[in-house]
C-alpha cells in the first residue's frame, strides 16, 4: 500500500506545480518551476517517512 500511496503522490505534484503558477505556456522552464519542482519533492519524502513511522 505504501508503494501506491508513493505513487500517487509522485503523479500528483508532477501536474499540480504548474496549475497554481498560472504562468501563460509560452514560458516551457519558468525560473519559478525550479522552486515549484523542490516543494513537492520535499512533500513526497516527508510523506513517505510519514508513512514509514505509521507502519
Amino acid at each position: 500500500a505504501a508503494t501506491l500511496y508513493r505513487h500517487q503522490l509522485s503523479n500528483a505534484p508532477a501536474t499540480i506545480p504548474r496549475d497554481p503558477d498560472g504562468l501563460p505556456p509560452t514560458q516551457p522552464l519558468p525560473p519559478t518551476s525550479a522552486a515549484d519542482h523542490l516543494i513537492p519533492r520535499t512533500e513526497i519524502i516527508q510523506h513517505h517517512q510519514f508513512t514509514i513511522t505509521g507502519d
